[in-house]
């Protein structure tokens, strides 16, 4: 393939990764769409396996680390498939939910990693590029946001084309909510923790290009419009990523010596601010405004960061159960009664515990703990990379339960990492 066509597919792979992270179906069939999506990413790893090979190639020498998430992820599968029958519940919404979840999003990413590496003129470049397009790609689906809150019959539009769960309709009428609605239709958890995934990568973006003495003011602008769409998706993202933020800075003064960043971004910020305090004329603005900044100015006003619904979330879905659900779980991940969640909590840390206990739990947290840990062991700027998605995991853990979605995403990370490290990919 010559240098001209791979620059050709380098414009469309944004909009690859757009469809494979938020995949859309229409209203016609929605599940065969999806089932689609899956066979063809089967397909593409199959006919491609001498690169897929050479992407695991060094992956697969570490043999203990591999063996380990081999024997975590048998275990877990092996505890949710037990736990439902030792309880006589029958409840196997978690064995569908996260453990085929874990395998279907890693092979999502890994698919990625795959085409990436097909379509760029320099192998060595894999993660920064699988960097890259996630970001665009997220970019891209802010942009759709954007357009979709200013012209509303577009919006409309999209809406009767496009598949919605039934149970997010009456969050996508929500005048509050006008912000949540992209591509995929209504937009909150899992766009909001991808775009912090996305700001984390954006930051390792910044380092890289200081480290190389490249301009950042493109990357700049792309951290505000990540910050901006964690601001439309979920209050809970926007305030890992201004935590996150804050902890890059202490990392860049400290260990860098670079004050720009700080400067810049403080600028940023505070712009930003300035003209939300501008637009709060108008009324829909002011709606959004009220909702998304709620934790912010609960800080400024009270001295403390949260909101009178987390507050009560917390209090009502955070709980010390009985011992032996503790211990070994009750069988139950979803409500017996079909909708909603079991004894009415969906914090992340304590759905698994109430279906199978915390010992299993632990094992099912260890899976990502060990990819990010062996990430770690890299040093230099992996240590940071490292330390920022580990963070961002524990504090999105305390919201709703997403280590299954973005173990997938950590793998692919770690794999690419590996390669570049050792320079085993063929240019």
């Amino acid at each position: 393939m010559n240098n001209y066509k791979i620059k050709i597919y380098n414009l469309f792979l944004p909009f690859i990764y757009l469809y494979t992270v938020f995949p859309f179906a229409t209203k016609t069939l929605p599940s065969l769409q999806f089932a689609l999506l899956y066979i063809f990413i089967g397909i593409y790893i199959f006919i491609h396996f001498k690169d897929a090979k050479i992407l695991l190639y060094d992956t697969f020498k570490r043999k203990n680390t591999i063996f380990l998430l081999f024997f975590l992820y048998l275990s877990i599968c092996f505890f949710s498939l037990l736990s439902p029958c030792a309880h006589f519940t029958g409840d196997t919404s978690y064995f569908t939910a996260v453990i085929i979840g874990i395998f279907r999003n890693f092979l999502k990413s890994f698919f990625l990693l795959l085409i990436t590496y097909r379509f760029i003129l320099d192998k060595n470049t894999l993660f920064e590029y699988f960097l890259k397009y996630n970001i665009e790609a997220m970019v891209l689906y802010i942009c759709s946001s954007i357009v979709f809150i200013f012209f509303p019959n577009i919006k409309l539009f999209w809406q009767g084309i496009i598949y919605e769960p039934p149970g997010n309709l009456r969050f996508v009428e929500n005048l509050a909510y006008i912000s949540r609605f992209g591509l995929a239709g209504f937009s909150g958890f899992r766009q909001t923790f991808q775009c912090t995934i996305c700001y984390i990568f954006n930051l390792i973006n910044i380092d890289l290009c200081n480290k190389k003495n490249k301009s950042n003011v493109y990357n700049l602008f792309i951290a505000i419009i990540l910050v901006i769409g964690n601001s439309f998706y979920g209050r809970s993202g926007l305030m890992i990523s201004l935590a996150l933020t804050i902890l890059y800075i202490g990392y860049d003064l400290f260990f860098n010596k670079n004050y720009k960043f700080f400067v810049y971004m403080s600028l940023a910020l505070i712009s930003l601010f300035i003209m939300l305090g501008i637009f709060r004329n108008n009324r829909l603005f002011d709606i959004w405004y009220r909702w998304s900044m709620a934790p912010v100015n609960s800080f400024l006003e009270k001295g403390k960061i949260g909101t009178n619904s987390s507050d009560d979330m917390f209090r009502r879905m955070s709980f010390m159960p009985e011992w032996e659900t503790f211990a070994f779980g009750d069988g139950y991940w979803s409500s017996p009664s079909g909708k909603g969640y079991y004894m009415h909590t969906d914090l992340g840390y304590m759905r698994p515990m109430l279906f199978y206990g915390v010992f299993a739990e632990i094992l099912a947290y260890l899976i990502p703990f060990v990819i990010l840990f062996r990430i770690f062991l890299y040093r230099g700027i992996w240590r940071l990379f490292a330390i920022l998605l580990f963070l961002q995991l524990f504090l999105f853990e305390l919201k709703g339960e997403v280590f299954y979605i973005q173990t997938g995403i950590f793998l692919s990370c770690f794999i690419s990492i590996s390669c570049k490290q050792n320079k085993q990919l063929i240019t």
